[in-house]
């Protein structure tokens, strides 16, 4: 039956008839909205402000160029307060809804939702430029006033502790990781040192250090072995003058002469055997020389990266100094929260609002639905737009108010 009700004169003469009705659906739901507004807990709201100067931050490899931005910045040191720990001890100090039925994440939750950290830029954004944030805004809500300021000015206080705990941190895990370096290449070079040594122990024979004395004494074999064959001649040449089969004196001299050229020719091929032991190992040497300059290169390199780091450490350690003084003194608690002289009124506002307008739905329903159960024609344009037909008299109410008896 909604087309009982079409055009606004005729909502405005169905509201008129049900007046009693809807305004006492009114009032009552008014009422009752403000009731409930005014019992919700009051409460107070606080903050306090930190000046943000030369926000940067040291990175692992030490190189000045590269800066963390602030607003990770800021989200790493807000990620930290906001941490479960870190608020279960602030509601173990403070006592915070403790008179409240919640499981301890339910607590966390409703602390987090009462704390906030807004940083404030201090000048007009610019397109791919990230804002410079000159301030941040800690806002604690509390049940009182002074609890609200404490709140807001003890997070203030741990914010700026733990900026400069964090950047302390990565001073610390830069340092330890150019010292894990260090002593990485330190060991490295001690293992290639090892392992030098010990090639040098079982290759000493055939090392250039080795072979320095083996010249003399291949000259030294030289001549041997040139003295050998001048005697080995000489030899054979009385060998050949002596008839062996002469007398008995003439046999026992041939055999002398055989026995010495046999003693000389034995020790010529120890001479000749020790020339080619030498000649061996002069050729074994250009191996051996290879693989040890191998290892030298292999040591230098390390040195050289061990250098490196050392310098790159260095470094690193005079730009933390530098940037740790920046970064460190880059926050400042510029204003303490003080108690607020009134309480926050936008959530009574919200709840007397919202039942406000709940009633006064609740009032247009209520008469609509009195409209629906009575479908009465009351107006002319009601009978054409509804039969079809148009009246031919419109004859109006003439019942009086206060009939005459």
């Amino acid at each position: 039956m909604l087309h009982i009700v079409q055009t606004p004169a005729e909502a405005v003469s169905a509201l008129w008839r049900h007046r009693w009705l809807a305004g006492g659906v009114l009032v009552a739901g008014s009422a009752i909205s403000l009731q409930v507004a005014l019992m919700q807990p009051r409460s107070f709201e606080s903050s306090a402000l930190i000046q943000i100067d030369n926000l940067q931050s040291v990175n692992p490899e030490g190189d000045a160029r590269t800066s963390l931005a602030s607003s990770a910045w800021l989200e790493q040191i807000e990620a930290r307060l906001m941490r479960r720990d870190h608020l279960l001890q602030i509601l173990d100090d403070y006592g915070l809804f403790s008179d409240l039925p919640a499981t301890d994440s339910e607590k966390v939750a409703l602390l987090r939702q009462t704390l906030r950290i807004v940083p404030v830029s201090q000048r007009a954004p610019v397109y791919g430029v990230e804002p410079a944030m000159g301030l941040l805004q800690v806002t604690a809500q509390a049940d009182s006033a002074e609890l609200a300021a404490t709140l807001a000015n003890d997070l203030a206080a741990q914010l700026v502790a733990l900026n400069a705990e964090i950047v302390e941190q990565r001073v610390q895990e830069t340092a330890a990781f150019y010292i894990h370096e260090e002593t990485r290449l330190e060991q490295q070079i001690a293992d290639v040192d090892a392992r030098i040594s010990d090639y040098r122990r079982r290759n000493f024979d055939v090392l250039p250090t080795g072979l320095h004395n083996r010249t003399e004494e291949l000259l030294q074999l030289g001549v041997s072995i040139r003295e050998i064959d001048a005697e080995l001649v000489g030899l054979r040449r009385k060998q050949a003058a002596t008839d062996d089969r002469g007398s008995a004196l003439e046999r026992q001299a041939a055999e002398e002469l055989q026995r010495q050229i046999s003693v000389l020719e034995t020790q010529r091929e120890a001479l000749q055997a020790r020339v080619a032991e030498i000649e061996d190992t002069a050729r074994q040497s250009v191996t051996a020389e290879a693989e040890l300059a191998a290892l030298d290169r292999e040591r230098d390199t390390l040195r050289e990266q061990l250098v490196g780091v050392a310098n790159r450490r260095v470094a690193a350690e005079s730009q933390q100094r530098r940037d740790s003084s920046m970064v460190s003194d880059s926050f400042t608690l510029l204003e303490k929260a003080v108690p607020p002289d009134y309480p926050m009124s936008s959530q009574r506002k919200k709840i007397a609002l919202g039942g406000g307008m709940l009633s006064v739905l609740a009032a247009l329903a209520l008469t609509l639905l009195m409209e629906m159960r009575r479908p009465v024609i009351r107006t002319a344009a009601q009978m054409e737009r509804i039969t079809g037909l148009r009246p031919v008299i419109d004859l109006p109410d003439t019942k009086q108010k206060n009939p005459r008896r």
